[in-house]
Parts: C-alpha cells; structure tokens; sequence
C-alpha cells in the first residue's frame, strides 16, 4: 500500500489508497462513495480529483466518527488494554530477562505466531455484551 515515517495519513498516502484499494475494491464498477473522515488529507484538491467524475465523496461531519464507528469507541479500546497486558507479560517472561536479545543486545521482537495468539486471545475475552452495548451506545441499531 503506502504511508510515511510517521504513519501520518496525507494526501499521497490518501492517493495511493484511492487508486490500490478503492478503485479496484468491487470489480464490477459498482460502488459507494468513500466516506472519509473529517481531516486535513481526506480534503485536499487531490482527493476530490481522484474521485471519477459524477463520483460523490462522503465526509463525516467532526465529532461525529463515533456514531459511524461503534467498535472503535468502545471494543477497540478494551482489545488494545488485553493486547498491551499481553505484551506487558511477555516482556516480563521473555524480553526482559537478557535472553530474548539480539546479539547487539537489542530486545527481539516478539513472533508473529506470538503476536497471532495474543490477538487470539484479546479477541477471545471480548465479551458479545460488550459489543451490543457499542452499539447501543453510540445510538446505532444492533446488526
């Protein structure tokens, strides 16, 4: 795909994902418009130019991501807390006892079996409770 240092989203990036992802994302030519949120990148003239012409873009008015993202505001958080106690764990058990460095002494990465089971393991906590009341919430109806 594409992005930057700071894994900032700007108008090149924002390009890049018009043109590899949306673009090509229903090959029959039948789509929605995106909607994009409400930032500086989802604006700009190169945006609005990459849409085809007749094409409509949709913008999320500020401060209202939430209604549209019932699962990033209340799940998204509560998986990211069991991911991060996860990793809190691992570093206690094998990164920071010296065994788990590189040969500059550098901490390893953990692996990518590990970091598939912890987010095996967050998902599995999460409680279906916990997403029907995202949806309840944010004032969105249950699928």
């Amino acid at each position: 795909m594409g992005g930057n240092q700071n894994a900032w989203i700007t108008g090149g990036v924002m390009n890049i994902w018009l043109g590899e992802i949306w673009h090509k994302s229903q090959p029959d030519g039948k789509k929605g418009p995106p909607i994009l949120g409400h930032c500086t990148s989802h604006k700009c003239p190169p945006i609005k130019q990459g849409i085809p012409k007749g094409g409509l873009l949709g913008f999320v008015p500020g401060g209202c991501a939430s209604l549209a993202q019932p699962l990033d505001v209340v799940v998204g958080k509560v998986f990211k807390d069991k991911i991060r106690a996860l990793y809190g764990e691992w570093l206690k058990d094998f990164g920071l006892g010296g065994h788990n460095r590189a040969g500059g002494g550098d901490l390893k990465a953990p692996s990518s079996v590990t970091i598939l089971r912890w987010i095996d393991t967050a998902w599995s906590q999460i409680d279906s409770e916990l997403i029907i009341g995202a949806f309840k919430s944010t004032g969105n109806p249950i699928p």
